[in-house]
C-alpha cells in the first residue's frame, strides 16, 4: 500500500505542528486558552493563515480546541494524543458490484481522494479498497465520499477500520 500523498502528509504534519504549538503554549502559560492568533501561528510555522485555519477546524472536530467569543479553549489531553499519533488512520472497504460494473467501479474508486489502493478480488465481494487520512474524522469523510461515488453500482458494502493501535507511534 502506498503512503499518504505529499499533500496529505504535509497537511497531517501541519495539523500535528499546530497541535504542538498550542500544547507548548498552554503548558508554558499554565492555561487552557490560547492568546496566539492564526496569523501568529502561521508565521511561526511558515505556512499560510488559511492552512492554520484548516488545521484548527480539524482540531476542533477532533475535540482538541473549541472557540468561545473569539477565544480558543484548548483540551490539553486531546492535543497530547494528537501530537503522539503518527498521523495516519486507515480503513478498508469491500464492495460487491452490480453485474457488469466491476471494471468501471474499480476505476472510479481509484480516482477518489484518500484511496491508496483498489483491487479486484474473488469471493462474495469483488472490490477491495483502502482509504488513508490524517485522523479518523478525515478518514470518515473520505470514506463517505468514495462510497458515494460508486454507491449506485454496488449491491453490498462492508467497512473494516484498522485498529487504532496500529497507527499510534511507538
Amino acid at each position: 500500500m502506498k503512503a499518504l500523498s505529499d499533500s496529505q502528509t504535509e497537511l497531517c504534519g501541519i495539523r500535528t505542528r499546530v497541535a504542538g504549538v498550542l500544547l507548548q503554549q498552554a503548558r508554558a502559560a499554565g492555561a487552557s486558552q490560547s492568546g496566539l492568533s492564526q496569523s501568529g501561528m502561521a508565521a511561526m510555522l511558515g505556512v499560510s493563515r488559511n492552512t492554520v485555519n484548516d488545521s484548527l477546524v480539524s482540531l476542533q472536530s477532533a475535540g482538541a480546541v473549541r472557540f468561545e467569543r473569539h477565544r480558543m479553549i484548548i483540551n490539553i489531553d486531546t492535543l497530547e494524543r494528537i501530537v503522539m499519533k503518527t498521523g495516519v488512520a486507515r480503513a478498508y472497504v469491500l464492495l460487491r458490484t452490480r453485474e457488469g460494473d466491476l471494471a468501471e467501479t474499480t476505476a472510479i474508486v481509484r480516482r477518489q481522494p484518500g484511496v491508496v489502493m483498489a483491487d479486484q478480488i474473488e469471493g462474495a465481494a469483488d472490490v477491495i479498497f483502502a482509504v488513508q487520512a490524517c485522523d479518523r474524522e478525515s478518514l470518515a469523510a473520505l470514506m463517505v465520499r468514495a462510497i458515494a461515488a460508486v454507491e449506485d453500482r454496488t449491491e453490498d458494502i462492508q467497512l473494516m477500520p484498522a485498529r487504532e493501535e496500529s497507527f499510534v507511534s511507538q
